[in-house]
Formats: structure tokens, C-alpha cells, sequence
């Protein structure tokens, strides 16, 4: 809901940059687009069009109206030739409007800045809490069901990776560098409590009048509420996909195909699949390829797998192992 009141903000944004514009510069509204970015345009200095300059996007466009364009805020005109060594031919690369524009992630006011951080640490949360909570009523669901070992955790592990690994983006895109000292922290403290609280929560289940199927139903519940929260209430923080956004709507208001975004550049050529492989084998390249990486890997496995250890052997270790003892 937050990326689409932001996506009609960027479009009202646009609307009113454009219309503040100086009047020297007329706009071809509705021209049609080319798939080699070639907009045929009017010309502004003497308000004839030259019919034969169509196809010719330096012709089309000259220094002067170059100018004009680069004269709004955040636009920057870039040639062609400078990157791929073809005949010079512009393009608009758009950014935000300086660094106090109130669009961009890091201009947004504290509250929602922290509000955006809140919730993604209360997603963590849930996340590292439905790892641990059965670790506290596994004797009553393996008697249950009769069995000893809990079926699914590796699928449980890759849908409820997404939140851990993306956080750590969403805080970068929100602070500067001297504010994240205090919003990672803030974050690793949701982060890591919801492994460790998940057990003491469970520890009530199974006992009593409760029974232990409410361990699960406290994730459900609690998993579906901040599911709600975050798509009503999260806004979106990425940088580059919001300019994309802004650099669309440039598209459609001026009929020019030339206004482009960095994302739109760097993803021109590749379609969504070819883009979702490059993201999935980067990162086992990055784990094969980066020593640091493999050894960072191989020091969190053992932190987790002593973790959870704890978490499973907590029921042995003081309802069996020392009753036993205090028994002897």
C-alpha cells in the first residue's frame, strides 16, 4: 500500500517539476517512442519542426534544448558515445531533486524512518521466533505423533530467509552512516530476541489446560498480524527502484524515451529471469570465490547449531538429567 501512495507521489512530483519548467523549453508532449530511444523533438528556439530530423536523435535534439533539460533539478544528460563509443546521442539520467528532496529514503522524517526499521525488526522477530518455539513442547508433539524428529525445517529455513537477509538493506537505505550505529543495533536486538523468547513463550504450552498446538498457533497468529502491518505500513526504501519509477513517469508525461534511471541502464538487456539467476549464482559465487565469506558462513553454522542445541537439549537436561540426579 506504502510503495503505491509513493509511486503516485513520484508522479505528482514529476507533474509539478515539469510544469515549473522554463517556458523557453516546449515539450513534445505525446510524440511517439522509438525502442532505440529516439524521440523526434520540436525545435524551441524558432518553434518549427523539422520533419526530416526525424530518426535523428542528435539532430532532433539539439545543444540548446539539451540544456534546458539538464536545467531541471535532478536531470543529468548523458551522451551515448561516452559510454558505448557510438554516433552522440543524449540520454536524461534522472535523480532526485538535491540532497533534501523529501521523496528519497534518507529524507524521510524520523518517525517514519523508524517506524519502517520497527517493522522489519518485528518481522525478524517472528521470523527467528517460529525457528525455536517447538524447541520447548517437543516431548509433548513427538509423543503426539510418535515420532522424534521435525520434518520441513530446511523449506521452513528458505521461506523465512527473505526478512533476515533483507533488513540489513532496508536499515542501509533509511540511515547514513553515522545513524546506523544506533538502527542496527535497534534491529539485531528484535532480531536475536526471537529465538531466545520464543522458548519461554512455549514453555507455558503443553501444560495445564493449554495445549501444545498453541505454540504454532502464537507464530500463525503473530505472523499473520505483522504480515498485515508490513504490507499496509512498510514503504518501499530502494533507492534505484523509486528513481526507475520517477524516470517512468518522465516517460509518460514528456513521450520521451530517453529519460532513464541507473537501474534502467545497468538491467537494460537482461529480462526477469536472466536477472533472478545472476541474483541466485552471485551469491554462491561470492561463498565459493570470497574466503571471508565461507569463513564468516562456517562461524555463524556453529553459532546456530550450539544455539539451537541448548534449545532442544534445555527439556532433557532439567526435566530428565537433573531429576535423576536430585532422585540419586
Amino acid at each position: 500500500m506504502q510503495s503505491y501512495l509513493q509511486y503516485r507521489r513520484l508522479q505528482h512530483a514529476v507533474n509539478r517539476q515539469l510544469e515549473s519548467r522554463p517556458r523557453q523549453l516546449e515539450w513534445p508532449i505525446g510524440v511517439p517512442q522509438t525502442d532505440d530511444l529516439e524521440t523526434p523533438t520540436t525545435d524551441s528556439l524558432n518553434g518549427e519542426t523539422d520533419q526530416k530530423r526525424l530518426g535523428d536523435p542528435e539532430k532532433a535534439l539539439s545543444e540548446n534544448v539539451a540544456q534546458e533539460i539538464i536545467s531541471l533539478e535532478g536531470v543529468q544528460a548523458m551522451k551515448l558515445s561516452d559510454v558505448i563509443g557510438s554516433q552522440p546521442r543524449h540520454l536524461f539520467v534522472v535523480g532526485w531533486e538535491g540532497k533534501d528532496d523529501a521523496l528519497s529514503p534518507r529524507n524521510f522524517s524520523l518517525f517514519k524512518r523508524m517506524i519502517a526499521t520497527l517493522l522489519v525488526s518485528i518481522l525478524s522477530f517472528a521470523v527467528g521466533a517460529a525457528s525455536s518455539i517447538n524447541a520447548a513442547v517437543l516431548p509433548q508433539s513427538s509423543k503426539t505423533f510418535n515420532v522424534s524428529e521435525i520434518a520441513g525445517s530446511l523449506v521452513t529455513g528458505v521461506f523465512g530467509s527473505p526478512p533476515l537477509t533483507c533488513a540489513g538493506g532496508t536499515i542501509a537505505d533509511l540511515w547514513s552512516p553515522l545513524e546506523k550505529t544506533f538502527a542496527f543495533p535497534f534491529y539485531a536486538i528484535f532480531s536475536f530476541s526471537g529465538p531466545i523468547l520464543a522458548p519461554v513463550i512455549a514453555s507455558f504450552m503443553g501444560q495445564g489446560s493449554l495445549s501444545w498446538r498453541w505454540a504454532n498457533w502464537i507464530i500463525l497468529i503473530m505472523s499473520s498480524c505483522v504480515l498485515g502491518i508490513v504490507v499496509f505500513l512498510q514503504p518501499e526504501t530502494y533507492s534505484l527502484l523509486l528513481l526507475k519509477w520517477k524516470a517512468k513517469h518522465f516517460r509518460t508525461v514528456t513521450g520521451d524515451s530517453r529519460f532513464v534511471s541507473e537501474m534502467d541502464m545497468s538491467h537494460a538487456e537482461l529480462g526477469p529471469f536472466r536477472r533472478i539467476y545472476g541474483a541466485l549464482k552471485r551469491e554462491f559465487l561470492l561463498t565459493l570465490r570470497e574466503p571471508i565469506v565461507i569463513l564468516i558462513s562456517l562461524y555463524m553454522t556453529v553459532i546456530y547449531i550450539v544455539i539451537f542445541t541448548f534449545f532442544s537439549m534445555g527439556t532433557t537436561t532439567f526435566l530428565v538429567m537433573y531429576t535423576d540426579y536430585r532422585k540419586a
